[in-house]
């Protein structure tokens, strides 16, 4: 799973709620600023950058509405996952690990 996957879902998710438009250009504009944020720390592969944006991603996420509080043991295992995955010494794909982590939550 990729992230357009995701945002490719959330679109039929928000078309299937009561969000507003603003929310839902909001909630896209999130994923799409973090999908290049973190094509940008893969490359670099910058310590600092990794570690001061883990949470600011994070709190991105909920706030767009790709994570809830419905399941908050599973969410916090998920933020400690992206944590660690963003903070060890990036490999081939880091991201593929926390996509199909987010792809799991989100479609249930």
């Amino acid at each position: 799973y990729n992230l357009d996957t995701l945002i490719s879902y959330r679109e039929h998710k928000f078309q299937t709620t009561k969000q507003t438009d603003m929310e839902y250009k909001r909630a896209i504009g999130h994923v799409h600023a973090y999908k290049q944020l973190l094509s940008l720390i893969e490359k670099k592969g910058n310590k600092k950058i990794e570690s001061l944006v883990v949470e600011q991603f994070w709190t991105t996420l909920i706030t767009a509405g790709w994570i809830t509080g419905e399941n908050r043991q599973l969410n916090l295992s998920l933020k400690y996952y992206i944590t660690a995955l963003l903070l060890k010494p990036l490999k081939l794909n880091p991201l593929k690990g926390i996509v199909s982590s987010l792809y799991k939550i989100i479609k249930n």
